[in-house]
Parts: structure tokens; sequence; C-alpha cells
């Protein structure tokens, strides 16, 4: 072994490479501290490299550091092996070596060709600037979203009714730093027109109003029912709105007060003198605060109707105090039809209920949601081969009655738009038989909760004799 490393570091079939130089004792010391200095220089570089990648793992392309600090110390290895074959003609290993390094070298260069477009794809420090500047912007402007949000919940959170719209309004107004903003709602059942129930104007609030749609942005967000937005150049868009002009408008967003039936009640709008520019998150805001001042508008109706209902009442009963007995009278016949309706109300169920159960049709009531059956009469049982005990309470699904399930979605999905719905549809029995059914469904409610009522009927022997039918007539 030690002489297989002494004929490779020292073989004796070759001359040193020192007699090239003629053994010159100045020129093979030029040669030898020059490559001695390269080779020190050589090794400190990728020290550096790989000290520096291993000091900062989040440097991108890391592994081209390590392939250029073996490439640097492959050819610091060489200058060292330059001085060794000076006395020692190990040309064989020298030789190795920068094949090594020739193919470390190629597939450096191979790598930096593959990953040069990410290095084109680099931000420069003045891009990255840049986007950190815009991101500071991104954050100051979500953060002062954030404190309009805090201002205009601390400005409105503890007042209702009447109070909360000029609360509304002019916290809105300050937020937002817009002029005007004006909470309106329709008049008299009509969207022809708005009444104002309170109107910021400048740096206090305002008469209300009335004011007719024609013409006008508002008209556009009651007849879209959605947000507009008019960031500038509002009076050359509606130049026939004269209440621009009055109010020197430049720009203008509104958002439609929306009742539960997602019908127009009214609008919330911002108004300003100069160009505006909401981000999405401030525009989210309006609706978050259009959504709760139609909630107020509904309850301020509701408080009127009450209040109107009540002066009637007590106008009726002053106006017939001397008609009390004749109004007790009536009372108690009212009274007497309330039981007798609750009586034949109850009579109907009682009959609904027996005629579910002795109905000689497969019948079943279950939730529309999930499919839990809630009760099913002895037809359906014994059709489907479960007892009561094992079918109420548990979902179709858990006892895979649908032999295809995507049969029920599309019920469901059709029960959204239609009271009733007949389909074909297989189903599964508890023995795992699958049978062609038709079945009828209807949309109930029971104790206030969507419900399905469904009428099962076997179509599997007539379906067969069909098939049978349709073979025989085809030879």
């Amino acid at each position: 072994m030690l002489e297989l490393i002494r004929n490779l570091l020292s073989p004796s079939q070759y001359i040193p490479h020192g007699h090239c130089y003629l053994w010159q004792t100045p020129l093979v010391w030029l040669h030898v501290l020059s490559d001695a200095l390269v080779a020190i220089a050589y090794f400190s570089i990728p020290a550096i490299l790989l000290y520096f990648v291993r000091k900062r793992s989040d440097v991108p392309f890391s592994e081209v550091f390590v392939l250029f600090s073996l490439f640097i110390i492959l050819c610091g290895t060489g200058h060292l092996l330059d001085i060794w074959t000076l006395w020692h003609p190990a040309y064989w290993v020298s030789g190795v070596e920068r094949a090594l390094t020739a193919f470390v070298s190629c597939y450096t260069a191979l790598q930096l060709v593959e990953l040069f477009p990410q290095f084109l794809s680099l931000k420069s420090p003045q891009q990255l600037e840049i986007i950190n500047r815009e991101l500071e912007k991104q954050i100051a402007e979500r953060q002062r979203t954030e404190e309009a949000l805090r201002a205009i919940v601390a400005g409105t959170a503890s007042v209702t009714g009447q109070d909360f719209f000029p609360a509304l309004v002019e916290n809105l107004a300050i937020a937002l730093n817009v002029r005007y903003v004006m909470v309106s709602e329709k008049v008299n059942d009509s969207l022809d027109a708005l009444r104002t129930l309170a109107f910021w104007s400048g740096d206090r609030l305002a008469e209300n109003f009335e004011y007719a749609l024609a013409g006008g942005p508002c008209e556009c967000v009651v007849k879209h029912g959605q947000l507009q937005v008019y960031p500038d150049g509002l009076q050359q868009t509606f130049p026939n709105f004269p209440l621009l002009k009055l109010l020197s408008a430049e720009s203008y967003v509104g958002v439609p007060l929306l009742d539960a039936h997602q019908q127009v009640i009214g609008s919330l709008c911002i108004v300003d003198v100069e160009p505006l520019q909401l981000n999405e998150q401030k525009q989210a805001l309006m609706q978050v605060f259009a959504a709760r001042a139609a909630t107020e508008v509904q309850r301020k109706w509701a408080e009127e109707e009450k209040r109107r209902t009540y002066e009637g009442l007590e106008f009726r009963v002053k106006e017939r105090t001397a008609e009390l007995v004749a109004a007790n009278a009536s009372l108690e016949i009212e009274i007497m039809e309330r039981i007798a309706a609750e009586a034949a109300l109850q009579q109907s169920q009682e009959q609904f209920f027996k005629a579910f159960h002795s109905n000689p049709i497969a019948c079943s009531i279950s939730t529309l949601e999930d499919g839990r059956f809630l009760d099913a009469n002895s037809s359906f049982l014994n059709l489907l081969g479960y007892s009561r005990e094992d079918l109420l309470g548990h979902t179709s699904s858990e006892l895979s009655i649908w032999a295809n399930p995507a049969d029920r979605d599309r019920l469901v999905a059709q029960l959204q738009h239609q009271q009733s719905v007949q389909i074909d549809a297989p189903f599964r029995t508890r023995s795992g038989h699958v049978r062609e059914g038709m079945a009828s469904f209807e949309r109930i409610e029971l104790h206030e909760e969507a419900c399905l009522l469904s009428m099962l009927y076997d179509m599997t022997e007539r379906k067969q004799a069909e098939a049978e039918h349709r073979a025989n007539a085809s030879y």
C-alpha cells in the first residue's frame, strides 16, 4: 500500500518538472512562491464563502456558493501539486486533479446557466426599497382604516334609533376625512325620492331634506342595489342634478341600505369637494355600517308602526268607551273563535298524522338540511326494511338509503326554488338491495324547521316489465 502511494506521488519513470527550469534557483523559487501564494488565496476565498453561507442561511442560491468554493479549492490544490511536481513527477495525480477541476468547473457553469434567469429576477436594492415603501404605505392605509373603524364603532356602539344616524354621519365624515355624509330612507314606499335621516355638512349637522333621485348618483345606487364609486368629475357625470353643483361636489361613494329581503330601503353616501380614492377596506367599512344603518331604519319603521298602532288603538278605546260591553262580547266571540281555530288546527294535525300513518304509500318526514328522519309510516318502514328505532334520528346518508347521493344534492338544489319536486332515483333497502324508485317531495315547516314530506313509490317491477316489453318488441 505504501509502495503504491509512493509510486503515485513520486514515480521514477518521469523526470521532475524542475528539469524544465534547468534547476535555476531563482526561477524555481519564483514558481514555488507564486503557486504557494495563489493556493493560500484560493483556500482563503472558499473558507470565507462557506462561513458566510453558514452564518446567512437566508441567502438565496447557497448551492452556488458551495460549488464555487469547491471549484476554487480544486484550483488551489492544483497549484500545490504544481509545487510538488517540481521535485516529484506525480503527473498522474496532477492530471486526475485537473480532470476533477474540469468536471466541477463545467458543472458549475451549467448550474449558472440554468440559474441565470433567477439571478436576473433578483430585486435590486432600489426595487426592494420601492416595494418596502409600497408595503409601508399599504400598512399605514390599513392602520388608518382600522383606526377609522374603531372611531366609528366607539361613536355609534352605544346609540340606537334616531340618535344613531347623526352619530354615524359625524363619525364617518371625521374618520374618512370627507365633507358631506348623508344617510337616507325611501319616501312612502317609493324609490323615486329619498329623505335624509342625518346629513353632515362640513363641520356640523344640517337640516334634513327630501330629494328626487332622477339624474343623480344615488339613483344608480338604488337602481343597481350595490356600491357605486365616482372618484372625480362627479358634476360632469351627472350634469342634470343641481344638488351636486350646490355642494360643489367632485367625488361620491354610495352604498344601498338593504332589508332582510335584499330590497333597497335607502342609501348611505359620502360626497367630497376633492377627488376621492377609497381603498377596498374603507369601501367594505361603508358596507358594514350601511348594514347597521339598514337595521336601524327598519327598527325606526317598526317603532313608528308600533306608535301609530298604539295611537290608533288609544283613539279607538276612547271612541268606543260607550260600546265597552259590545266590545267585550266581541272579544269573547273572538276568543271563542280562536279557541275553535286552535282546536280545528289540532284536529287537522291529528287528521294529517292519521292519514300519514295509515297511508299505503311509503311516506316519511325528514329535515331538509341533513336528511335526519323525524317520522315514517309503516309502509315506508316495510318498503325499506327498517324498524322505527333503527330509522328515526338517523340521516339518509348514515343509512345509505340514496343509491346515488348526488340525487339528494340535486333535490335540495331544486327545493331552493320550488315548493315541491318529483324525481326518479334508485334507493337502497336495509338488506342492501337497490330498487328503482319515484319520489315526490314537498317542503314543509315543522317546529320552525325546514323539513321534507316525501312519498316513495317502488317502480322496480314496473321498470323491469317495461324493459322486458321493449326487449320483446325489438324481436
